[in-house]
């Protein structure tokens, strides 16, 4: 699991290096939560459920 302070940081500097516009979501939620075969023990269908329609929300704003 990459811990939350390395992606905080990783976050922090994104946005203060590159100016872009980003948004980054943390999810209390095991490695591979969105694997529905749920081969490791850590498919969590409602972070997944969750995830799912911010991409896509996100591909429909930025891609269409």
């Amino acid at each position: 699991m990459y811990p939350e302070e390395d992606a905080r940081r990783q976050e922090a500097q994104i946005r203060e290096e590159s100016g872009a516009e980003v948004e980054f979501f943390y999810y209390d939620a095991g490695h591979a939560f969105h694997n529905d075969t749920n081969a490791i023990g850590t498919y969590d269908p409602d972070r997944a459920a969750e995830a799912w329609g911010r991409a896509v929300d996100f591909l429909r704003k930025k891609v269409a």
